[in-house]
């Protein structure tokens, strides 16, 4: 097929963590595939898989058991019927019965549609149909009877009412059943040209290996526990992994076929179990997308991950000098991921602290430290940390001999003789209340685990007992982590190698959640008992400069009002007082907890009807409703001299919504300022 340039096109239909099966029994789950118009998808895998069963699923003949799907960026379940006639066209293996109708009437419901209430076709409807006909070669049972020709020609007539519906989709299951050799390269040829000549979209299920890898842009391998793998068919099905994928004893297959299959997958594209989407080169999570305030967001990859996939490179090269360009890992959540991995040379990283070791400890062999990078894709989250190469260096090392170089340096106990460091441009912890000791580097629970799994994997696989060192560093990561919050966490000299669940998703409100989570916890952890919290820059600057008080142990709570509320009683504090601008705070007075504007605005709103409770008119309402900001709504009040009651009344509502956020003993105070009037009150 000649190749088509996609980079730029947004995935036509694509799934979200979605779930196939039958009366909410789950047959295949994490279903996460694409589609781009003018590619075609071809679903692979034993009988029994899944394969009917997903398709079905994406075109809404079975119902979703969870999950979304995408078609042209819209869910799926929003797209009428009569529209989605004209976007989807489906080729199953059902047979479908009729009554005294020629193959050119069954060809003709295609256009239905398109021909009105009536069903009344015209001239050009006919046109289209005898093209259809003539496209699949069935021009000449145009007039026979649907019901008294061959299995193989009903095939053909059914993938000419595919044609004549005039799809941006076409969904086939086992397209090439009941024809002859002949008929199926026929049929795979239209296919082909379909996609290429008018852009259409192709996904379908096969059985013909062969046939899939001269026809398809990408193979989706379903097997027994579901998705398995993902990639251009030349990578993916090699004899060793369809051995794999069919159950195949490897001496059947010699026997047969007269050659070994190997048993090494090759370079593949193993699924990410989530939606995908088409990804620049070098992207690392390819493609996986997330919903996200009516748009869909490309995931990335977490620091953890990438330092996972580069640890496990590096490995690879120390110790069966394999070199690899990419590997996978199951992430913590569960889901597939392909890195792009690649040797890293800088003279500032790679295997400092491999060297001092041995150097000192006498590895006991001649081994070279080697190191390894990712390009950390962030997908579409404003991650500061995208782009930055995130380096894993390995080397061996002896763990008998006791040495002050092995001091801050993590272990576990689950796989005993691997050792793991912090190096250049990865934060030290210098404060109370992380998880990672004081003095220890900034990488967190999970990442390490990832890490330690991935290097023990290869030390197991080459046979090899002794001590292995890896060390964690991030080129420019100091200069980066100015951009974070480390410096407020008490890290310092880097940024955080970071990841609960290995993908990052893209404007994670759970992130910025969490790491407020964190700074409230460490300052519990010191004996704290009152809080001060402001939502941004403006009230920092307020605090400082007209309430004279320090920021030292302030947190920032972002938009999250509600959620730092919690915690703050979670944690014991016995006050919280939280002070800011009263565009963003008055919200609390309709009990809105989260401040951003895409959950809610309301400001006149709420400004409207304190006015009205105090006596404004409804002209003065309706003037108010106008306004563009807080600052101006004052003035109106300045105006008509309602001033101070509107405000005593926001500051009461707000006082009432706070308070019953508020759990345990906690007390909150609000302080609210404007940028034009400065302090208006507190509740």
């Amino acid at each position: 097929m000649k190749k088509k340039n996609t980079e730029n096109i947004s995935s036509y239909l694509h799934t979200y963590g979605m779930a196939a099966g039958y009366g909410g029994k789950i047959v295949v789950d994490g279903v996460g595939l694409y589609v781009n118009k003018g590619e075609i998808l071809a679903l692979i895998g034993p009988n029994g898989s899944g394969k009917s069963t997903v398709l079905r699923s994406i075109t809404g003949q079975l119902e979703l058991i969870k999950g979304v799907v995408f078609l042209d960026g819209r869910d799926m379940t929003g797209i009428g019927r009569h529209e989605l006639a004209r976007k989807v066209s489906l080729l199953m293996t059902d047979r479908i019965k009729t009554e005294l109708m020629t193959c050119f009437d069954v060809v003709a419901t295609a256009r239905y549609p398109y021909t009105g209430s009536f069903g009344l076709l015209q001239d050009e409807d006919r046109r289209i149909v005898r093209e259809a006909l003539k496209r699949v070669n069935a021009d000449e049972l145009s007039d026979r009877d649907f019901n008294l020709i061959s299995d193989g020609q009903k095939q053909r007539i059914l993938l000419a009412r595919c044609i004549a519906q005039e799809p941006e989709l076409i969904v086939l299951d086992e397209p090439t059943s009941f024809l002859d050799i002949r008929y199926k390269i026929e049929l795979l040829q239209i296919l082909k040209d379909l996609a290429r000549d008018k852009g259409t979209a192709v996904i379908m299920s096969m059985h013909e290996v062969d046939y899939a890898r001269q026809v398809s842009d990408r193979v989706v391998c379903i097997g027994r526990k579901g998705i398995d793998r993902i990639g251009k068919p030349d990578e993916v099905l090699t004899p060793g992994y369809l051995c794999e994928l069919f159950g195949i004893d490897r001496e059947e297959y010699v026997k047969f076929f007269g050659e070994d299959p190997g048993f090494k997958a090759g370079t593949v594209n193993k699924a990410l179990q989530i939606g995908y989407g088409t990804h620049e080169a070098g992207k690392q999570a390819e493609g996986g997308y997330v919903a996200k305030n009516g748009r869909l967001l490309r995931k990335g990859i977490t620091t953890g991950t990438c330092a996972a996939a580069a640890a496990y490179g590096a490995m690879k090269k120390l110790l069966m000098n394999e070199d690899l360009e990419r590997v996978s890992l199951i992430t913590p959540s569960g889901e597939r991921v392909e890195v792009d991995i690649k040797p890293y040379y800088g003279q500032k990283h790679a295997g400092d602290m491999v060297n001092i070791i041995q150097k000192n400890d006498r590895a006991g062999k001649d081994a070279e430290p080697v190191s390894f990078c990712v390009v950390k894709d962030s997908g579409d989250d404003p991650d500061v940390t995208n782009g930055a190469k995130i380096i894993a260096s390995v080397g061996l090392v002896d763990i008998t001999i006791k040495s002050d170089n092995f001091r801050n340096i993590f272990t576990d106990e689950s796989h005993p003789g691997i050792l793991l460091a912090g190096g250049e441009g990865v934060g030290r912890v210098t404060g109370e209340g992380l998880e990672q000791p004081v003095g220890y580097p900034a990488i967190n629970k999970v990442p390490r685990r990832m890490i330690f799994e991935a290097v023990d994997s290869v030390r197991n696989e080459a046979g090899y007992e002794g001590g292995i060192l890896v060390t964690v560093s991030v080129e420019g990561g100091e200069k980066l982590a100015d951009k974070t919050f480390n410096p407020q966490l008490g890290i310092e000299g880097g940024i955080s190698i970071l990841g609960t669940s290995g993908i990052l998703e893209p404007m994670s409100d759970k992130a910025i959640v969490d790491t407020i989570e964190v700074q409230i916890r460490q300052l519990a952890a010191r004996g704290k008992k009152s809080l001060l919290v402001t939502p941004g820059l403006y009230g920092q600057n307020y605090v400082r400069n007209e309430l004279g008080l320090s920021l030292d142990d302030a947190v920032k709570c972002s938009n999250f009002i509600g959620d730092t509320i919690d915690m703050a009683g979670t944690y014991g504090f016995e006050e919280m007082l939280l002070v800011g601008n009263l565009g963003k705070l008055i919200k609390l007075a309709a009990g809105i907890m989260n401040t951003h504007s895409r959950v809610a605005d309301g400001r006149m709103d709420i400004m409207c009807t304190h006015l009205a409770l105090c006596g404004g008119t409804s002209n003065m309402v309706k003037e108010m409703y106008k306004c563009i900001n807080t600052d101006s709504a004052l003035d109106k009040l300045k105006e008509w001299g309602l001033f101070d009651g509107v405000m005593d009344s926001i500051l009461t509502a707000i006082r009432e919504h706070t308070d019953r956020r508020a759990i345990s003993a906690l007390k909150v105070t609000v302080k609210v300022f404007s940028e034009k009037y400065g302090y208006l009150g507190e509740a």
